[in-house]
């Protein structure tokens, strides 16, 4: 009801505020919260239990070697069709490995959810893609737009090929 009657990203994010400091598993704060008239937890005295915590699983360590090609300010991006994370989305084209130890050099790290993912970025840039009919090239200017992804633009920026304006 709540959501419908206004803006549902700013509703969520309030709720999620609300959880991260009013509504702690370990101290909550009932007698500030807006809501604990309704709660079902305050009423069934089960908000120190609450919520339930889920088994964390076992994450997934993955070396992930991209393929950045630029060519008259444009980058070849493809459709993620080879690796565990961001399926589908347009990131660089290259290889993924699963790893069982963090490997001893890499250029930086990023974490997806359950994956942990060492990024080799390469010394220098290749200049032909192996896959061309598979890539998209997209202007420099228009990367944050098609592919907005921590993981792609914290490489663009390593690389210093991002103008941040």
């Amino acid at each position: 009801e709540l959501a419908r009657a206004n803006n549902s990203h700013d509703v969520n994010q309030a709720m999620m505020e609300m959880g991260a400091t009013m509504c702690t598993p370990k101290s909550p704060s009932c007698f500030l919260c807006p809501w604990s008239q309704g709660c079902e937890a305050r009423i069934q005295g089960l908000q120190e239990q609450l919520p339930l915590r889920k088994e964390k699983k076992e994450g997934f360590r993955l070396l992930w070697t991209p393929s950045i090609v630029v060519k008259d300010k444009k980058i070849a991006l493809a459709e993620n069709n080879y690796a565990p994370f961001l399926k589908k989305a347009k990131i660089f084209p290259g290889k993924v490995e699963f790893i069982k130890d963090k490997p001893k050099s890499f250029t930086y790290k990023h974490t997806i959810t359950k994956y942990e993912i060492y990024i080799q970025l390469p010394e220098t840039l290749p200049t032909k893609v192996e896959k061309a009919s598979e890539v998209e090239w997209i202007a420099l200017k228009d990367v944050k737009k098609t592919a907005p992804y921590n993981l792609v633009l914290k490489a663009l920026n390593h690389l210093k090929l991002l103008n941040n304006n």
